[in-house]
């Protein structure tokens, strides 16, 4: 992996593989023209993010289907199994990661296979007195999750658990370290394809608990005590898995039925949460990072799986809830987001203009001319603006577009902007065009911003995705200026 990919190794090569059959694929569709190919995914960056989602829906399925079979032999009632999995893999949270295309679907998969082969080691090799198949897949399991993201190095603790329920034998200490040895030897070699930037990452979350109080005040971004760092991902928790948290009433009222089943999801859920409350410490708010909590759902399923299964009555009413939040979710999804809307009115309403425009939204993507590329960074012209570049024809696309990657030493030359694209209101000013919800410019709903919060009433009143845009004309409104990021490069 090349400079950036701090952590999802292994989902990084996954990807890499699906991509290589995406362009045999894309090779035959052009007629074998590679140049057509490679302009078409030039100029047409998203649908390179097609494949990596596509891999990540996929894995979700496979991890569902896994998860399925274990329930079958575990939750006797059809109706509270499948309610499990629906307020479980359809949440808010879950259905946003399994398709964002990133680490997340496969680390939690890793890490939930070794939870549930560690249950089987437990209940099924124990009989025989030492660790076998399930014990060596709980481990190798679990070294794959922790060599895809290092924080699931968590999962190892599968193996002094090992240790503790199988007799301290010569033979059970050979299988358990034979299996340790694979799985560490595995995660070495994943390691050394990525060496420079998982230390780069490891490095940032050590060197944090060595930083200076001095440091600490200067810093933008305040340090949680591990109180307070709890106390988020405890409401975050709450906000993410109401319907499990709800589903626990019942189950207990039911009566317990699986204590080792029971005992292994608390130890995995108290150490998990403990740990993300030691490690992630910066306060974002609780807006951000909610994915962090993201595997304390499935601990919470199978502490559920534990127990009797209620009456069918629950299991409709849980299961009918679940289903609309997943309904819901999947068509706002489906409808285009803030950004897709705004850069469509660009496009349709100015694209034969002559004019500036200054956009400043990270999550917005305008077209882009030869004209705009020559105004980047060196730094930032990866791919798509170098090809832009060296191209012979533009894009039907006039207006010279600056974001935060233009370099400021060119903005002096450029005639002021006509156009100017912000995420907060201006005051004193109406805008030429709004793109948002009916909420406050700070509510935001966004992949990375609240996402997942499901106690949020305003979530459900929602129309689409995304940060609240608008478009001011500096011609009818003069205070845009001072409102634009890229001024102070100006100055």
């Amino acid at each position: 992996p090349g400079y950036g990919v701090l952590y999802g190794t292994l989902s990084f090569y996954q990807n890499y593989i699906a991509m290589v059959f995406a362009l045999g694929f894309g090779f035959l569709f052009y007629g074998f023209d590679i140049v057509a190919l490679k302009t078409a995914l030039v100029l047409n960056p998203s649908y390179s993010l097609l494949v990596p989602r596509i891999v990540s829906a996929l894995t979700a399925m496979a991890f569902l289907a896994f998860v399925y079979q274990f329930l079958k032999t575990n939750v006797h009632s059809v109706w509270w199994r499948l309610t499990l999995l629906m307020i479980t893999f359809g949440s808010v949270l879950t259905t946003l990661l399994a398709r964002s295309g990133k680490m997340w679907m496969l680390s939690i998969a890793l890490g939930m296979i070794s939870f549930i082969y560690l249950y089987r080691a437990i209940t099924e090799e124990r009989k025989n007195g030492k660790p076998g198949r399930f014990s060596a897949i709980s481990i190798v399991t679990a070294f794959l999750a922790t060599a895809n993201f290092p924080f699931a190095g968590l999962f190892l603790i599968n193996i002094p658990i090992l240790f503790l329920y199988f007799p301290r034998t010569l033979q059970s200490l050979w299988q358990i370290g034979i299996a340790t040895l694979a799985g560490g030897t595995l995660l070495l070699i994943v390691f050394a394809t990525n060496a420079q930037n998982i230390i780069l990452q490891l490095s940032g979350f050590v060197l944090q608990f060595f930083e200076s109080s001095a440091n600490s005040t200067e810093s933008v971004v305040r340090s949680l005590t591990l109180f307070e760092a709890f106390m988020v991902n405890a409401r975050q928790m709450v906000e993410a898995f109401p319907l499990l948290l709800l589903a626990l009433i019942p189950a207990l009222r039911s009566g317990i039925r699986n204590k080792t089943l029971a005992y292994l999801a608390l130890i995995y859920l108290v150490l998990y949460i403990v740990a993300v409350s030691v490690i992630f410490r910066s306060d974002h708010g609780l807006a951000l990072n909610v994915r962090h909590i993201f595997p304390i759902g499935f601990f919470l399923m199978f502490l559920i799986a534990s127990y009797k299964s209620p009456p069918r009555w629950v299991s409709t009413i849980f299961l009918t809830g679940g289903i609309l939040v997943y309904v819901y979710t999947l068509v706002l999804l489906s409808v285009p987001t803030t950004y897709n809307r705004a850069s469509e009115f660009i496009s349709t309403e100015y694209s034969d203009a002559g004019i500036r425009i200054d956009e400043h939204i990270f999550e917005l993507t305008l077209p882009m001319n030869k004209n705009s590329y020559a105004l980047f960074m060196e730094a930032s012209c990866g791919s798509t603006c170098q090809h832009m570049r060296k191209l012979s024809k533009d894009i039907a696309f006039k207006p010279i577009v600056v974001t935060g990657e233009t370099d400021p030493s060119y903005l002096e030359t450029l005639p002021p902007a006509d156009l100017i694209i912000v995420e907060r209101a201006v005051p004193n000013c109406t805008p030429l065009a709004r793109f948002g919800n009916a909420k406050h410019d700070d509510e935001v709903f966004d992949i990375d911003i609240n996402l997942g919060r499901m106690l949020m009433p305003s979530f459900y009143t929602l129309r689409q995705l995304g940060k609240n845009i608008y478009v001011y004309e500096v011609a009818s409104c003069a205070s845009a200026v001072s409102a634009n990021p890229l001024k102070e490069k100006v100055l």
